[in-house]
């Protein structure tokens, strides 16, 4: 039988590895809203259009396209007529994302096109920063 201070450390080390989870993923959730309104993108935006030289092209896939953030928050398609490099059009499904926000389309718009617009203003070096990796 394992010991009590055994246990209570297993359990200290997974409380702490589930908490240090929920962090990052609050990071991300709030790196897509600043993105989304950072491209002026909000609910009323049918196709959200990407290419290969846009800095935050590969994040905003990787967030909104399965498994993304959660599944079917997005569909995608490529088009390679373009003269110059692809272009992934991407059409968001705003139902889920407000969804998966805890909020519905009209109050994700308000958010984005009300509150956002001045934060993304004020922390837009430090959140550039943060998103340099990229």
């Amino acid at each position: 039988m394992m010991e009590e201070g055994v246990v209570s450390e297993i359990e200290k080390f997974l409380a702490a590895q589930s908490a240090t989870s929920r962090e990052d993923r609050l990071v991300e959730d709030g790196l897509l809203l600043f993105l989304l309104a950072m491209r002026k993108i909000t609910p009323k935006t049918k196709v959200i259009e990407l290419r290969p030289s846009d800095r935050d092209a590969r994040r905003l896939t990787y967030y909104l396209l399965d498994p993304g953030l959660a599944p079917g928050l997005a569909i995608a398609e490529v088009d390679e007529s373009s003269p110059t490099a692809p272009v992934v059009r991407i059409y968001p499904d705003w139902d889920r994302i407000a969804h998966y926000y805890g909020k519905t389309p009209r109050e994700l718009d308000e958010l984005l096109c009300d509150r956002f617009p001045a934060l993304v203003h004020r922390h837009r070096l430090t959140l550039m920063f943060l998103l340099g990796g990229d």
